[in-house]
């Protein structure tokens, strides 16, 4: 029978190669081979795998199925050599659908990361050995993510494209995005390790139902 404390560290595990899917791409011909939406997928088998451990990991389930959903109609287009925002353009709908979809679907994005994150780290606060500090890690790595989710849907909005300094500009939130997706993941991996490796008789009791 699996534990509680296996079912977190594959919970783990989902969560930081969710990341990965999420951050790293290899396209052929224009169809993504990592889609976005298969990282969503991830996060949703890490939600229920965390979730008794974390009761509010449960109410990011919603906002993760309509993520999934949609990066996977974006994905599905672009087998077709097509997105979201073109096909709402030929529909003439583009700033009256799919400009506030876009909104919301950013704010959901930066609510999402911000509260799974927040979530990780009160595991973190019960689960890591004292002095680690890992819960205050994984904290400053939720604040650097929603920054950079921020910065980036705004000024690919923002500048103009095919400019040399805008597209030196979005370069720049792109490698740094990396980084931090790198440190993401090397976090959702440390707190593993500080789940696995806690000796049985420290480990947190269970929380009440």
């Amino acid at each position: 029978m699996t534990t509680s404390r296996e079912q977190l560290c594959r919970g783990l595990t989902c969560t930081a190669w969710g990341y990965f899917l999420l951050y790293f791409d290899f396209s052929l011909n224009g169809i993504s081979l990592l889609p976005d939406f298969a990282a969503f997928v991830l996060f949703l088998r890490a939600i229920g795998l965390m979730e008794e451990e974390e009761r509010d990991l449960a109410l990011l389930r919603p906002l993760a199925l309509a993520l999934l959903v949609w990066e996977g109609a974006d994905w599905l287009l672009s087998w077709a050599g097509e997105d979201l925002a073109s096909l709402f353009a030929a529909l003439n709908a583009g700033w009256l659908f799919y400009q506030p979809l876009y909104l919301t679907v950013q704010a959901m994005s930066l609510y999402f990361h911000f509260q799974l994150f927040t979530d990780l780290a009160a595991m973190a606060a019960r689960w890591q050995a004292e002095g680690q500090g890992l819960d205050r890690r994984l904290l400053r790595l939720r604040t650097a993510l929603t920054l950079l989710i921020t910065a980036t849907a705004v000024l690919t909005r923002l500048l103009p494209p095919g400019r040399g300094w805008s597209y030196g500009v979005l370069t720049a939130l792109l490698v740094v995005s990396l980084v931090v997706a790198v440190l993401l993941m090397l976090g959702a991996f440390a707190l593993r390790r500080a789940v696995r490796d806690r000796p049985l008789e420290e480990a947190p009791p269970d929380r009440p139902s």
